[in-house]
């Protein structure tokens, strides 16, 4: 996962161990359950991509109309 830039990076506590958020564990769960259906890791991140880029679209429209009705 590594590799292909799919997990994230964590942050390392004073003792040098990885500490990772909640939201970062359900990030790897939800790869790690793609994985699961054999789906190849580039398409696991092109998916990924796709969703990211989507949300972020909604999320910028959304704002515009709140904004807006303000």
């Amino acid at each position: 996962m590594k590799k292909t830039g799919l997990a994230p990076t964590p942050i390392k506590n004073n003792r040098g161990y990885k500490e990772y958020t909640d939201s970062e564990v359900q990030y790897i769960k939800f790869i790690t359950y793609l994985k699961r259906t054999e789906m190849p890791l580039s398409n696991i991140k092109e998916y990924i991509d796709f969703y990211f880029t989507d949300i972020n679209f909604v999320n910028r429209k959304y704002d515009k109309w709140k904004a807006y009705g303000q």
